[in-house]
């Protein structure tokens, strides 16, 4: 996907707008989508856990506000002072006009495995594979970024 051009808003209240417009779009696409599995593909069923021990296999919502008080001021910290490390973080200092184009790039590739699946459904036709390289041909440019950040934590790790 080519990148954003130069004319593009990226000012807040066009952005919230683009948003509100793609969540809107997004919630008109879930009421057709189905899950389905391949026949070879067993679910196995949980037996209902006692509530007593259910914050033993899950994060309690008390646990996810924690880590996004813990994360958010790491955040301000690493603004202030740039030896503090935010890897994992990076989302939450994206320039809004990269956090878009991340989320289109997610999105062809979402589209592109949808439509791979439905080709398949709809011919009779099943191969995984096929729907890996749907995905593998528009994810290639993040494994790329992914990479090169990867080169350059090593680099500067040596230093």
């Amino acid at each position: 996907m080519p990148p954003l051009s130069d004319d593009f808003d990226a000012t807040v209240p066009a952005l919230l707008a683009l948003s509100a417009k793609l969540r809107n779009h997004e919630v008109e696409m879930k009421r057709y989508r189905k899950v389905t599995f391949h026949d070879n593909v067993s679910v196995r069923v949980v037996d209902r856990i006692p509530r007593e021990y259910r914050g033993c296999y899950w994060m309690s919502k008390i646990d996810f506000e924690r880590i996004k008080l813990e994360s958010a001021a790491i955040v301000d910290r690493a603004k202030s002072d740039p030896a503090v490390d935010i890897r994992g973080l990076e989302r939450s200092v994206m320039p809004a006009g990269l956090f878009l184009q991340r989320y289109l790039h997610k999105r062809a590739a979402l589209r592109a495995v949808l439509k791979e699946q439905s080709f398949q459904r709809e011919t009779g036709y099943n191969d995984p594979d096929d729907i890996a390289d749907a995905y593998i041909e528009y994810s290639c440019s993040s494994r790329d970024n992914a990479r090169q950040v990867g080169e350059n934590d090593e680099v500067a790790c040596q230093e």
